[in-house]
């Protein structure tokens, strides 16, 4: 039996992990991202920044942190709010 991600609540806090920026558009196919999807994208000024996973639960948060900094060592965890990066 395959488990279930919970559903995400767009209204609530999101934490995503964020693995790089580029001041280019990237391919969700690109091989910069190792492997890596579903990617999702934001623009703060002319910088595209690019993250992957998501969650509602900053426990969970960490935990996903780890497995994508096997791959991106710099990647942390970014907060959300209605779609906009909350600092």
């Amino acid at each position: 039996a395959s488990v279930e991600k919970p559903a995400i609540d767009e209204t609530e806090e999101i934490y995503r992990i964020q693995i790089l920026t580029s001041n280019k558009l990237l391919k969700d196919s690109d091989r910069e991202f190792k492997g890596l999807s579903p990617v999702w994208k934001y623009k703060e000024g002319a910088i595209y920044k690019y993250t992957v996973e998501a969650t509602n639960s900053i426990n969970e948060a960490k935990k996903l942190l780890k497995k994508v900094q096997k791959k991106f060592p710099q990647a942390f965890i970014a907060k959300f709010r209605n779609g906009k990066r909350v600092k």
